[in-house]
């Protein structure tokens, strides 16, 4: 498979990242001005909290009630899950670009392009033999393709209709079959849209985390010179306090003599 560009790697590490603990998201959490974070993490931010209480976002400090189910309720970014699972297929893959539909012949063709619709690399014969319109991407576009190919799942209440719409009001997939049936006074935006917008906060977002890293150490360096200065004129007190004993301890053996 053709290597994924340097600034594609780049930039899909970056929306991966969870703004608190700096590593690949795990079972990322929602909240409601669309920051997410790792579930383990918001536990850790929300330690002293309870459900019903009112939290500040730990990026743009927006208020959030954790709901009475606790933090759990918060809806998944099946975007974020979706996208560090496609990342992992694609590092695991081999290196080969032979086309997938033809690998069984002796002689395999090169791929040029990757369906979302078959899930697989084609060459341009094996493309062109497909029957009706199929998605296919560039196959350095392969990545989004499998986000892509990820988000066209089928609807739970409606097998045959793919699930193309994001729905604001209940944070969640559906179909337009379900728009048209009880969503039509929702606020809804297609699926790909919706997903370029939350990734383009989450790189805004992104871009804070330098000078946050550097604001935190220098608030530890200010903290750790405390500490060293208190440390020292306790000591210097104590030898202080330690020569004033001694004075007082012969004044009053010399006065006893």
């Amino acid at each position: 498979m053709a290597a994924a560009r340097p600034g594609l790697r780049s930039r899909i590490t970056e929306i991966t990242t969870c703004p608190i603990c700096i590593e690949d998201f795990r079972d990322p959490l929602s909240l409601p001005c669309l920051h997410s974070f790792c579930h383990q993490c918001l536990q850790g931010h929300c330690k002293d909290k309870w459900p019903g209480d009112d939290v500040l976002c730990p990026l743009c400090r927006k208020e959030f009630q954790i709901p009475q189910d606790g933090l759990k309720a918060l809806p998944i970014n099946f975007f974020l899950k979706n996208l560090i699972e496609a990342r992992d297929i694609e590092k695991k893959k081999s290196e080969s670009v032979g086309c997938e539909a033809c690998s069984v012949d002796q002689h395999v063709k090169r791929a040029a392009v990757y369906c979302i619709d078959c899930s697989q690399r084609l060459c341009e014969k094996c493309k062109n033999w497909r029957r009706g319109p199929h998605d296919v991407r560039q196959l350095e576009e392969e990545l989004s393709a499998l986000l892509i190919g990820q988000r066209g799942s089928f609807c739970d209440k409606h097998p045959d209709k793919r699930l193309e719409l994001y729905c604001f009001d209940c944070r969640g997939n559906i179909c337009v079959l379900c728009f048209a049936v009880s969503h039509q006074q929702h606020k809804c935006e297609e699926v790909e849209k919706v997903a370029k917008i939350f990734v383009a906060s989450i790189q805004s977002d992104s871009k804070l985390f330098p000078s946050r890293i550097s604001q935190f150490h220098e608030a530890v360096t200010k903290v750790e010179m405390a500490n060293k200065t208190f440390l020292e004129t306790m000591s210097k007190t104590e030898h202080e306090v330690q020569q004033r004993a001694t004075e007082m301890k012969l004044l009053v053996d010399d006065h006893a003599t």
